[in-house]
């Protein structure tokens, strides 16, 4: 166990990571690389200067946390501030070296990227740095799930959507149980408009899954009439 695990595994997360920052300047002594006291609470607390204090005691901008995820993709998940993440790709510059945003299990397999994890929780400010910086919206995580798919299946914010969508997410792309994005509307949808805005970017309704489910086959087992009469609306071209 790390020695400030152990000092103040009974005390609050911001306190924790308060003692591990100030005992590390006091003794002027370097950290190590990881961030063993930061977790999703510091990541959705913190603020610009807060990541600045982290780095200034060695931290690296590729470290991890206590649970072995990286610091930029808890920042992505849980802070919807993009200036803390202006933060890593800084420091990262500062050390002339490239800040990992995607993870994969194997040489071209992604499993995971901070553009998934910004999503999911409606970031729109991070969405919009990390495209910026980058990041493919085509990228798919262990599920062959695209960001848009995440974004669909954990959120109703259509301004989410339409980043990807314009920054060239393609909602036709298909799962790992060859499900789109017309699939997950129908199972997780709430706002029948989304299907609108999905089917102006070329959304197929009709799609079939990998075990011959249609979208509207879903939206019947799982969603509202309001959802499923805009399905048939669509489907008749009305």
């Amino acid at each position: 166990m790390y020695p400030s695990v152990a000092i103040c595994a009974k005390a609050g997360t911001g306190l924790c990571v308060a003692i591990f920052i100030l005992c590390a300047i006091a003794s002027k002594s370097v950290m190590a690389q990881d961030c063993p006291t930061c977790d999703l609470d510091w990541a959705e607390s913190a603020k610009v200067d807060d990541v600045r204090r982290l780095f200034a005691t060695g931290v690296s901008p590729n470290g991890r946390s206590w649970s072995g995820g990286r610091l930029s993709f808890l920042i992505a998940y849980k802070n919807p501030d993009p200036a803390t993440l202006e933060v890593f790709f800084e420091e990262a510059e500062r050390l002339q070296e490239p800040l990992v945003l995607v993870e994969g299990k194997a040489p071209n397999s992604i499993w995971n990227t901070a553009l998934h994890h910004a999503a999911r929780n409606d970031h729109t400010g991070m969405l919009k740095l990390l495209l910026e910086k980058g990041l493919s919206p085509h990228w798919t995580d262990d599920k062959y799930a695209t960001p848009l798919m995440a974004a669909i299946a954990h959120s109703q914010n259509i301004e989410t959507y339409l980043i990807l969508l314009d920054a060239g997410a393609d909602p036709n792309a298909r799962d790992g149980l060859g499900w789109t994005a017309a699939h997950l509307v129908a199972r997780f949808g709430r706002n029948p408009d989304v299907l609108d805005v999905l089917f102006e970017h070329g959304l197929v309704l009709d799609a079939q899954s990998d075990s011959g489910l249609s979208p509207l086959e879903i939206a019947v087992e799982y969603n509202s009439q309001e959802m499923q009469e805009r399905f048939r609306a669509l489907l008749e071209g009305n």
